[in-house]
């Protein structure tokens, strides 16, 4: 849109085109038209600074004046006087319009002002609820799967086997699909973060390839990766999201293939300056009335019924990551003849690679020897279920001992009263908030340099940033898996 001039200078002109009328004309032909040049200042002065009532009121007492100063002798008034009063009334016009295109302008600007103030608001308030909706329903699913998976350590029979099992692939599909559903939400929101950098197309294929794998493999489906041309393509995107992309797209195309097809993942430049990683199947192929139904959130097109897995948001969360990443996500299929999904991002330079500093890594560090003196861990956190997971879990690690507070305040009291090895704590806690009790502990001189690992079902990306922000040694996700909170404590185990 073009860049609007100010009303300031529009309500000038008319001053401009008065006094250079009053230069020309010669001043001394009669007093009408000097008075008129005096009293035309008005409304452009009203113009500038005032409304469109003022202009026509200082207009009118202006005209008002000029025909009682310059009334004529004679009935008929001179050529000299008319073009005066004529002037007056048509500077008064432009002066009004002026005044009337400013009112308007700064109506609009007041407007955008008010629609930005509130769809500020509005994303404020999606983002706490999308992370109080993650806390809510993350926080009982990490004790679902937390002791589902400590279970499936024990000596078990086949049918309790098999149990554990069904609970544990119930829980993952709630977690994933809690994730798709906040992923979603985020990118209608506009509120998705993203890390986009130059990625290399055949490191993305054969990642999501190995993830696919096992899937393909239990299913009898051939995967086959066609990379022979794409050495040194790279394109733009954010490395996770894109891998995200096609595990999905790889796994629908597993999931509905007819028994003993295959399923091949290749890459092509486009010709418009972008690569297209397309990913074809051999199964039944989708009718066209349908295809447009494929990127609708929980539409899955009868698949339930066939008892195949999934939630019906893959595609719609693919699509919405693709065009957040500047590229598109497009369908071409059939009956009878399979199913092609294309992801297209735009090609860029490969980067330039720098040797990575080494860093410590979790096998750096051992667990503390049995004899040793326990060492203390403070788990802040309000929900019993999950305090009682870790106390499982820490039964495997000996050389730790437990510390357990329900609340910010006092876990915050317990945590200046005696000094831990490690604190876990969690993100929202019914008296206060997490990071609030960790900037309280950094505040501390003697417990500035606690470790402090956030404990959270809050996965979002903004979370993390602020966490970390705030002091935090770490941030580990519910629902987290025995070994990832097991690589916790080995990584910040004291020396023995």
């Amino acid at each position: 849109m073009a860049e609007r001039r100010p009303a300031s200078i529009d309500g000038a002109r008319p001053a401009l085109l008065i006094v250079t009328a009053l230069a020309i004309l010669d001043v001394t032909a009669g007093p009408s038209i000097v008075v008129a040049g005096i009293m035309a200042v008005g409304p452009c002065l009203a113009a500038i600074t005032g409304t469109r009532r003022t202009v026509l009121a200082v207009g009118a007492y202006s005209i008002g004046l000029l025909v009682v100063l310059s009334w004529p002798d004679h009935i008929w008034w001179t050529t000299r006087q008319l073009a005066s009063l004529l002037t007056l009334v048509g500077v008064t016009a432009v002066s009004a319009g002026a005044a009337a295109r400013r009112e308007r302008d700064e109506q609009t600007l007041r407007t955008a002002e008010v629609e930005r103030v509130r769809a500020s608001a509005v994303s404020a308030a999606t983002t706490g609820f999308l992370s109080r909706v993650s806390h809510e329903l993350r926080t009982p699913l990490n004790a679902v799967l937390g002791f589902s998976e400590l279970l499936e350590r024990d000596e078990l029979t086949p049918s309790q086997r098999e149990a554990i099992e069904q609970v544990r692939r119930a829980g993952h599909h709630l977690v994933a699909l809690v994730d798709d559903v906040l992923d979603v939400t985020a990118i209608e929101a506009g509120r998705l973060t993203l890390s986009v950098e130059p990625v290399a197309v055949d490191e993305a294929v054969c990642t999501a390839v190995e993830l696919t794998t096992t899937l393909a493999q239990t299913s009898a489906i051939a995967l086959v990766a066609e990379l022979d041309d794409v050495d040194g393509w790279h394109v733009r995107a954010d490395t996770r999201r894109l891998c995200q992309i096609l595990v999905n797209l790889l796994s629908n195309a597993v999931k509905f293939n007819r028994p003993g097809g295959s399923v091949t993942i290749s890459a092509e430049r486009d010709g418009a300056g972008g690569i297209a990683i397309a990913v074809t199947d051999t199964g039944p192929g989708i009718a066209a009335q349908d295809l447009a139904k494929l990127f609708v959130p929980f539409e899955r097109l009868g698949a339930e019924a066939a008892g195949i897995e999934g939630s019906g948001m893959g595609l719609a969360l693919s699509r919405g990551l693709a065009v957040a990443m500047g590229g598109s996500l497009r369908v071409d299929s059939s009956i009878g003849a399979g199913a092609t999904f294309s992801v297209t991002l735009p090609e860029t330079v490969a980067p330039t690679v720098e040797p990575p500093a080494r860093v410590g890594s979790v096998a750096d560090h051992q667990a503390p020897a049995v004899d040793a003196a326990p060492a203390g861990v403070l788990y802040i956190e309000d929900n019993r279920s999950n305090v009682r997971l870790v106390e499982r879990i820490l039964e495997r690690r000996a050389g730790w001992h437990l510390t357990h507070a329900g609340g910010g305040a006092e876990g915050l009291r317990l945590a200046l009263a005696t000094r831990f090895e490690l604190i876990l704590l969690d993100q929202h806690l019914p008296d206060m908030e997490g990071l609030d009790v960790l900037r309280a502990l950094r505040a501390e001189p003697d417990r500035a340099d606690v470790p402090v690992v956030i404990v959270s079902a809050d996965a979002s990306p903004g979370q993390r940033e602020c966490a970390s922000a705030a002091g935090a040694d770490g941030y580990l996700t519910k629902p987290f898996t025995i070994d990832d909170l097991l690589a916790v404590f080995d990584a910040r185990a004291p020396a023995t």
